[in-house]
């Protein structure tokens, strides 16, 4: 690895270990609740939304996506509408904090 990627790599580190020090201290927030909104956000970010694609993409063994090659107009509809629907569902969540 270069040796830029390591520097970036250990200051998101501490960038996060303070956030999550000055979080607990200032607004004393659990960390369990903490840990329970990482999980939850994993999950949704990662595990669900690879379902998604893979019901309606498609991909093959060699990892082509027939919806690309063949339908390009409607590979970028999906991107753009799914993109959208994200958007909109986070948008909507941090509006009911505060």
């Amino acid at each position: 690895m270069k040796i830029h990627v390591i520097i970036t790599m250990i200051a998101l580190f501490v960038f996060l270990i303070a956030a999550i020090w000055f979080s607990k201290k200032k607004y004393k927030i659990n960390l369990s609740v903490l840990g329970l909104g990482a999980v939850a956000f994993f999950v949704s970010s990662q595990v669900l939304e690879k379902i998604v694609h893979l019901m309606v993409l498609h991909p093959q063994k060699d990892g082509t996506v027939p919806l690309m090659t063949g339908k390009s107009l409607l590979y970028v509809i999906y991107g753009d509408l799914y993109g959208m629907l994200c958007l909109k569902k986070r948008l909507d969540l941090s509006s009911l904090n505060g």
